[in-house]
């Protein structure tokens, strides 16, 4: 275990996909053990590039850690992204140590504990607040009127929301695809409602795990499909079970 007091540079990133497939018990009680003993300890953590120029997204595991252990326990665990050829790899892991040893918390929103180097250059995230109304086109988005589209898991409450929405926007052949399509009595008013709009609705019942619903959907148009929106989803409630090794993983 590190001396008391003492900053802590960890390289297991570089060398394993250590939160990942490599993650052993004895590792995960190494870690856990490393947390506890944290104090004013500062730690960076070296892994692979994966917030930019991302080769293996498995290293995306580190970042979730690193990001729950600042939150919950308010510990100062910094990350910084190296690629394996980086030429000055020991001068600018010495230059991020210099920085978050100086460095002090003074927002919620902790900007500078994820740092990446990319072409030999030091970049830190940086939050960027702008108005959604500027950034996107103003030009009206119109849909093709010869073509048809399918909405999968479409009678439900964002479907219904999505299938008007396509049709005050030019769509004139809505095929939705759900378990209950043409059955109940909402989905028969939701389709009636888009015809009086002047949209064709194919209301196809099956899932979409079944290819053969899949191919029915399809045949119901002579349109070719132009697009295709997945919003099917089925909800399972049940008993929370947990182990008690998968608890203490959750508090560390």
């Amino acid at each position: 275990m590190p001396l008391k007091g003492r900053d802590i540079i960890a390289r297991v990133g570089l060398e394993s996909d250590f939160f990942g497939e490599d993650l052993t018990p004895d590792r995960l009680a190494a870690s856990q053990a490393l947390i506890r003993h944290l104090d004013a300890e500062k730690v960076l953590w070296l892994c692979p590039p994966f917030q930019m120029r991302c080769k293996d997204p498995r290293s995306t595991q580190t970042l979730g850690v690193a990001r729950m252990v600042r939150t919950e326990l308010s510990l100062p665990l910094f990350t910084v992204e190296f690629d394996a050829n980086e030429s000055r790899f020991e001068e600018l892991v010495h230059s991020v140590l210099q920085k978050i040893r100086t460095s002090k918390d003074e927002a919620s929103l902790h900007a500078d504990k994820e740092f990446v180097v990319t072409d030999s250059q030091m970049c830190i995230g940086r939050y960027h607040p702008f108005e959604l109304k500027k950034e996107v086109p103003s030009q009206a988005l119109t849909l093709d009127s010869a073509a048809a589209y399918l909405i999968v898991g479409g009678t439900g409450g964002l479907g219904r929301s999505m299938a008007t929405w396509m049709v005050e926007h030019g769509a004139a052949d809505l095929i939705l695809l759900s378990r209950c399509a043409g059955k109940d009595e909402e989905s028969q008013n939701l389709s009636h409602e888009l015809q009086q709009m002047g949209c064709s609705v194919h209301l196809v019942a099956g899932s979409v795990e079944n290819p053969n619903d899949i191919e029915r959907a399809i045949a119901s148009t002579k349109k070719t499909i132009k697009g295709v929106f997945q919003l099917a989803m089925v909800l399972k409630v049940s008993l929370l079970n947990v182990p008690n090794d998968f608890i203490q993983l959750i508090w560390l």
